[in-house]
């Protein structure tokens, strides 16, 4: 009776708050050792699968069991606890996410963002991170970071990093439901099913989240009283994500698939423009309002010619509208801004995939992407309510690319000390508007034993200049002459495994040339005083250090960084992002049925947000981030599991980095509070 009244408390407090989410377990969280943990595979790094100790880059694996352990509710929730990556939010965009430091407004335009190996970054912002936030967890099965170029697989985008995201694909017949509720007017809500027939398989998964009110307080600085001040954002983000997929086997070793996606956010109250105009000109409105929808299909083919050779082939077509607000009417610039913008992207790859007996293999193929900015309307209110609307010159621009792409790896035997492999790959990018782009890379793995690796890792990448950077806009002068920009990175890699402590620390070095920055300039261009161009040399190095410990009935999970980024033409260093960040999980199973996890993040910044003028400056010292999220589970039966998360345990008022001279940044979630319980059917 007891068991029954518990879950049916749950049940009715998260569908009274409206929440419904649902995951299906892809490992059970109580009772996975480390060596499985490290079995995972990867697949985001290679065209072939590969585990940690396999991987020939830096990558971060995670799952709706680490998700639900860490308590995570977004992708940007998520990405805040990836290692040596910070993701707050920004000006009219869900998330500003930066990797390995270099965090300032364009920290975005340089990371690949990939959802079912469909790119997905935006052709005029050259990002996927405006509408991160719209890919909802319970829609995924796994989410990897790359942290570092990976231009050599995925092309022009994946600069400082990659975001690869998978949606569920169960091999089983399943049914799961699972509800949601919380503190900050949160719910949620999704349901799955897969069912499996003759030769026949079909995915369906849809999911609602909402935020509601945060009542996110932060600061900014009253010139006219020489007080610091302070408002409010609600901050409110609603999601809605339908998943549907389809495979058949039409003869022995080949499947045919159709996928189809459907992704809408709404953001309201993100970040305004801060202190950029040189003084804090939208005080306690400090608002911007951002709204995306995204829909998908993609048709695919795979085939096993034999026990080692496959091939693989799939086209895509998305289109994305997306819509930004602003209320300048109170500032100097006078006017209430919206733009309309639509996307339309397609492309084709084709992979031919073959391993030997000797343990090497060889993957290489093609692929074409192609896109147009189909629409971009302005429309600007000014306080008399005169309206003014235009169309961009920028709208009906396209891009087209072609790529050939090779990956490889060829173990030798050199040395005594054991297997030595090495690990290679290029690509070939060529684009209608720039010359022909190479980006290579090849690793050297020494395997001193079975449980122990030194890795030596070097790339090569390239980002090409987006629409805004080549157009500008009503700020920032157009540049016909920009060109690419270019980064190199070095990485020296020790992993070890023992039965129950797995270590692993890694040094790194980027160096990125030609760097497309925001430069004043010396003669204004129609009384624009700003413009993209191909600036000097940026440098970033530091170590990361990592462990995960299965001991009893603990877990230990560990991961320390440090980071410092600098621009050298000038000397000065991005330090709004942290030098030294630390995340500590501790989890302890009490037995079958009930198990605690904490995890706590600590971040050092040497400056609160990244500034663009001599008066953003105030309020401007060092920041340091600490936040401590708990999550208590209870196994009820084989088929239901509650979990009671709370975040920001000691209620702290911490900020994360801002790059519009915000005092002190951006604020954090205060203490709050959810409930969920997850049914298997």
């Amino acid at each position: 009776m007891k068991q029954h009244f518990v879950t049916k408390l749950i049940t009715t407090i998260s569908i009274q708050c409206f929440s419904v989410s649902l995951f299906a377990h892809e490992r059970d969280l109580f009772s996975i050792s480390l060596e499985e943990l490290m079995d995972i595979k990867v697949t985001s790094t290679s065209y072939f699968d590969q585990t940690r100790m396999d991987a020939s880059s830096s990558v971060t694996h995670s799952d709706p069991a680490h998700w639900q352990e860490l308590g995570v509710r977004t992708m940007g929730e998520l990405l805040n606890n990836m290692p040596s990556t910070i993701s707050p939010q920004g000006f009219a965009t869900s998330r500003v996410t930066s990797i390995r430091g270099f965090f300032d407004f364009n920290s975005n335009s340089g990371i690949a963002t990939r959802l079912d190996d469909i790119p997905v970054n935006k052709l005029r912002s050259g990002t996927g991170m405006l509408g991160i936030e719209g890919f909802d967890l319970a829609t995924l099965s796994n989410v990897e970071l790359i942290r570092g170029p990976g231009s050599a697989m995925h092309g022009a985008d994946a600069f400082h990093g990659v975001i690869s995201m998978q949606t569920y694909a169960p091999t089983e017949a399943t049914k799961t439901v699972q509800l949601e509720a919380g503190t900050e007017q949160d719910g949620a809500g999704s349901v799955l099913a897969h069912f499996e027939g003759e030769q026949q398989g079909l995915t369906a998964v849809l999911s609602q989240r909402k935020l509601g009110d945060q009542a996110l307080q932060y600061e900014y600085n009253e010139p006219a009283l020489g007080q610091v001040r302070s408002g409010e954002r609600s901050n409110e983000l609603e999601i809605s994500n339908l998943v549907v997929k389809y495979s058949a086997h039409v003869r022995t070793g080949t499947e045919l698939y159709a996928n189809a996606y459907l992704f809408n956010m709404d953001a309201n109250q993100l970040p305004g423009i801060g202190a950029t105009l040189g003084e804090p000109g939208m005080a306690d409105k400090d608002w911007s309002y951002y709204r995306s929808l995204t829909s998908l299909m993609k048709l695919g083919m795979n085939h096993q010619w034999s026990d080692q050779s496959k091939f693989s082939v799939f086209g895509y077509y998305w289109k994305n509208e997306d819509v930004y607000n602003t209320d300048f009417r109170d500032t100097v610039l006078g006017v209430n801004v919206e733009e309309q913008r639509q996307e339309s992207h397609w492309g084709l790859q084709a992979i031919n995939r073959h391993s030997f007996d000797n343990g090497a293999n060889l993957a290489y193929g093609y692929e074409y992407r192609g896109a147009v900015l189909d629409e971009f309307n302005v429309t600007a209110l000014d306080n008399s309510g005169s309206l003014i609307e235009v169309q961009r010159e920028e709208a009906g621009t396209e891009s087209d690319s072609h790529s050939l792409l090779l990956d490889g790896r060829y173990p030798l035997y050199l040395f005594d000390l054991g297997k030595t492999e090495i690990v290679y790959g290029l690509r070939l990018d060529e684009f209608e508007e720039f010359d022909l782009q190479t980006s290579p890379r090849l690793g050297l793995l020494q395997h001193l034993n079975d449980r122990t690796v030194i890795k030596l890792l070097y790339g090569q990448a390239f980002r090409a200049p987006n629409l805004l950077e080549r157009f500008g806009s009503e700020q920032i002068a157009a540049n016909d002459d920009l060109q690419p920009e270019a980064l190199e990175t070095i990485e020296l890699v020790l992993q070890t495994q023992f039965e129950h402590l797995f270590a692993g620390i890694t040094l790194f070095a980027n160096d990125w040339s030609d760097a497309i920055r925001t430069e004043a300039l010396d003669v204004p261009v129609n009384g624009v005083d700003f413009q993209f161009q191909n600036t000097g040399q940026n440098k970033a190095y530091g170590f990361e250090l990592e462990t995960l410990a299965r001991w009893n009935k603990f877990r230990f999970d560990t991961m320390l960084s440090h980071v410092r980024s600098k621009n050298d033409d000038t000397d000065e260093f991005f330090d709004a992002f942290p030098d030294w960040m630390l995340n500590i999980g501790v989890g302890y199973t009490f037995n079958a049925n009930w198990d605690l996890y904490s995890s706590t993040r600590y971040h050092h910044r040497r400056q609160a947000a990244e500034v663009f003028s001599a008066a953003a400056m105030a309020n401007q010292g060092p920041e340091t981030f600490l936040r401590t999220d708990i999550v208590l589970a209870w196994m009820v039966s084989s088929s239901l599991t509650t979990r009671m998360t709370i975040r920001n345990l000691f209620n702290r008022d911490d900020f994360q980095p801002g790059y519009m001279g915000q005092v002190k940044g951006v604020p954090d979630n205060g203490i709050n509070l959810s409930l969920s319980a997850s049914w298997h059917l």
